[in-house]
């Protein structure tokens, strides 16, 4: 199991740090990537380059202001966005964008649900999931709290959406917080063979950076997503000590991974 924490694309410092304590790869902010100038841009390259790490993944993959459902959707600015950030994330390594993304596609007051579905169906099959496989990559639907959206909120939720939008490159993530705020089923999990693409993990309750075995049986929820193949987990959540934090972390984490892993077997 790959381990890797979500970064903002200037926290360099983090980067290095993240190296150093051993973390395979750096989730870093889509949309955010398509705002950074070319400066920083380069230095976060040259931060990638020097440390062996790469942006595997990335969240966050529209800014608000770019609806994918309701009367104000924009498919050519869509098309635009994609393809300029895409070639930018590409050149970082990445192989999966996350699509949470609650602003854009949150469904407007008054506006038909279903059409709303239909929406989201057309943006992954026709413009997300192409430009994502043109550029080497695939995307994880990220259901999100009801507080943050109002569609798509469970894991079957979101594995029933890329379902339907007949794209091999378009799969489903479960994140841990949400999960849990939200009372989703994570027994179910593990039967997700094949299309968990992506997790990422929290403290489930205070979405703090995990500490200590004794907060969670974090081993069991490896043991799920080894159930499932998923490759890959983020820890996605607030810290107070980011060095430290991170560092201890990782120790927590890895060994919870190492032994699922060796349950699983």
């Amino acid at each position: 199991m790959k381990l890797g924490i979500c970064r903002d694309p200037k926290a360099y410092k983090d980067i290095e740090i993240m190296a150093k304590i051993g973390y395979d790869y750096v989730e870093t902010n889509f949309s955010a990537l398509s705002r950074i100038t070319e400066a920083e841009y380069s230095q976060l390259l040259g931060v990638l380059k020097s440390t062996g790490l790469k942006c595997e993944a990335s969240n966050c993959f529209l800014p608000g202001e770019i609806k994918v459902v309701g009367d104000d959707v924009d498919y050519g600015m869509i098309e635009e966005y994609l393809a300029s950030t895409f070639e930018r994330a590409q050149k970082l390594g990445l192989e999966t964008a996350v699509f949470g993304s609650g602003g854009a596609r949150r469904i407007p007051d008054g506006f038909p649900r279903e059409k709303a579905y239909e929406q989201l169906v057309r943006f992954l099959a026709e413009y997300a999931g192409p430009q994502a496989e043109k550029f080497g990559a695939q995307i994880a639907i990220e259901p999100l709290r009801r507080k943050e959206t109002n569609i798509i909120n469970t894991v079957k939720e979101g594995m029933e959406l890329a379902a339907a939008s007949g794209r091999d490159n378009v799969k489903g993530l479960a994140d841990i917080y949400h999960v849990y705020s939200d009372c989703d089923d994570i027994n179910a999990l593990g039967s997700y063979k094949g299309t968990l693409l992506h997790t990422h993990i929290s403290h489930p309750a205070t979405r703090h950076f995990p500490l200590s075995e004794d907060e969670y049986d974090y081993e069991w929820f490896f043991e799920l997503l080894n159930e499932a193949g998923c490759p890959r987990c983020s820890i996605e959540g607030g810290c107070d000590d980011f060095e430290s934090e991170a560092a201890i972390a990782y120790k927590l984490l890895r060994t919870a991974s190492n032994n699922a892993e060796i349950q699983i077997k």
